[in-house]
């Protein structure tokens, strides 16, 4: 079954398909997608690749002056459509000149283009809301800036970030119902983990057995 991709991720590898900068292997193995999957989100965004293109050279004056407008406070993406190209490859090419956009290579969360409100549906029925930098969750985020709303939820509930081995179990087994009366806590992947609540407090506990 083909991998389930995120609509910013789907931006993104259109982006870098459109660029030229990047080998269709390349992508695949980024997104891990087959070849097909990497053509048809390619297509669906409106990206043709044509075989042996010559991939667009700039002048040093060109350079320049993308240099200027990115310094002025002109978006990466807009410099792109202004010379025909992708704002990944103006990514690159100003990289080079020592600039980059105000928030690094990645624009995140509203700045990006794909920005949806922060709040996104998954495969399989899971839910994922953006964290930002500075929010004492961040590091339950993904490579993209999300986080697994029924996660967050638990998180933000207890205060504190979840760790590796905790687990969060719908109890009514709706995936993207993540109301915290809806979600129990567990140390362990189910279905073999057990409520956190109900756990030993080490592996030769006995305390339970004496109560």
């Amino acid at each position: 079954m083909a991998r389930k991709l995120t609509d910013q991720q789907e931006s993104e590898l259109a982006e870098m398909y459109a660029s030229g900068d990047y080998s269709v292997s390349e992508i695949m193995r980024k997104f891990d997608v087959a070849r097909v999957t990497a053509h048809r989100i390619a297509s669906r965004h409106g990206v043709v690749r044509s075989v042996g293109r010559q991939r667009l050279k700039f002048s040093d004056e060109q350079i320049l002056d993308m240099v200027e407008r990115a310094k002025s406070g002109e978006s990466h993406s807009s410099i792109g459509r202004v010379y025909g190209t992708s704002q990944c490859k103006i990514s690159r090419l100003l990289a080079a000149e020592g600039v980059v956009s105000s928030r690094g290579r990645k624009r995140r969360g509203s700045d990006h283009g794909a920005w949806k409100g922060g709040r996104v549906s998954l495969g399989e029925g899971y839910v994922a809301v953006w964290v930002s930098d500075d929010d004492q969750m961040a590091v339950m985020r993904n490579s993209m800036g999300y986080v697994l709303e029924h996660r967050l939820v638990m998180a933000r509930s207890l205060g504190r970030p979840l760790g590796r081995d905790e687990n969060v179990h719908h109890v009514n087994g709706v995936r993207d119902d993540n109301r915290l009366e809806n979600l129990e806590l567990w140390v362990r992947p189910q279905p073999s983990g057990v409520r956190a609540g109900e756990a030993a407090h080490c592996a030769t506990c006995s305390c339970r057995m004496e109560s």
